[in-house]
């Protein structure tokens, strides 16, 4: 009879345990269902509130090049380059070190200020969905005949920096920064950066690989106290950069006219982002796609 009872407590443990997964699943394939729903709701509405560095489901962002100086991210307007939108857009700016008992403070946009409200302008102008290369952005309405006189992206460059309150040396930190719209939609979007200085004196270069829902962001990282001249190759039948992104000095193609090398110059303990798009969507790619050296091509 005991025996039948542990049986029955284990069945029932066991059951218990089921039943919680499939909760738990549920509640988050149900928050996922909903997010999605939500940014269908507000894109029908011509309203975009964006970042590459900051997502609704809270970026995980571990930076182990950091310098200890301020960290950089961007809010847009925009969906995509073609895609934007259609009114002002009023924001706000949390910075938070999620940390216990911590002496540490967040401060952005070099203020002594945790908490921030900007407004990203709508704004009109030339938009350019050829690909015949020409530069429209400075076209007016009359000039722009040939190509698509709509709304155009808008990008804030924000920063924050960490500093304690005591005075003490700070080799790590853990910041939340979440950025919501107030006008005229609310819609939040956050990221936690788990900080860590490099305890290397000699520095490194790094490049990380993000997908993002319509392109792929490219982030470059150059950690040494000293400029870099580097070279950037890839295959051009996988990854097609994109074709506003210019901030290099010489570059390459291949027979089908694609480029597929780029020469830059990447400044000290500082990083920049470069963003391409798959030939085929189906497809999934990692750092390993590309290969960066350093050369003397920059002189």
């Amino acid at each position: 009879m005991k025996k039948d009872n542990t049986t029955k407590h284990l069945f029932y443990a066991l059951f218990g345990i089921i039943i919680l997964v499939v909760l738990t699943r549920g509640i988050t394939y149900a928050k996922y269902v909903s997010d999605a729903a939500f940014n269908y709701y507000l894109s029908s509405k011509g309203f975009y509130f964006e970042s590459d560095e900051l997502s609704s489901d809270q970026n995980k962002v571990t930076d182990t090049s950091w310098d200890g100086e301020k960290v950089t991210f961007s809010i847009k307007n925009s969906k995509n380059k073609y895609i934007a939108s259609e009114s002002d857009i009023d924001y706000e700016i949390t910075c938070t070190v999620e940390e216990e008992n911590s002496t540490k403070v967040c401060y952005l946009n070099g203020t002594e200020k945790n908490k921030i409200t900007a407004k990203l302008s709508a704004s009109i102008g030339c938009l350019n969905e050829t690909n015949d290369g020409v530069d429209t952005s400075s076209y007016n309405e009359s000039q722009c005949t040939k190509y698509s006189w709509t709304n155009v992206p808008t990008k804030s460059e924000h920063f924050f920096e960490i500093v304690d309150t005591k005075g003490n040396p700070i080799d790590t930190a853990t910041v939340v920064i979440t950025a919501k719209s107030t006008s005229p939609y609310e819609k939040e979007i956050s990221a936690k950066y788990i900080l860590t200085k490099d305890s290397s004196d000699i520095g490194s270069l790094n490049l990380k690989y993000e997908s993002k829902t319509n392109y792929e962001n490219i982030v470059i990282t150059n950690s040494y106290n000293e400029d870099k001249c580097l070279k950037l190759t890839w295959n051009p039948d996988n990854l097609i950069i994109d074709q506003d992104s210019n901030d290099y000095i010489s570059h390459k193609t291949n027979n089908s006219n694609y480029i597929n090398e780029i020469i830059f110059k990447l400044s000290k303990k500082n990083s920049l982002n470069y963003t391409f798009y798959k030939t085929d969507t189906t497809k999934t790619y990692s750092e390993e796609e590309f290969t960066l050296v350093e050369t003397t091509e920059c002189e």
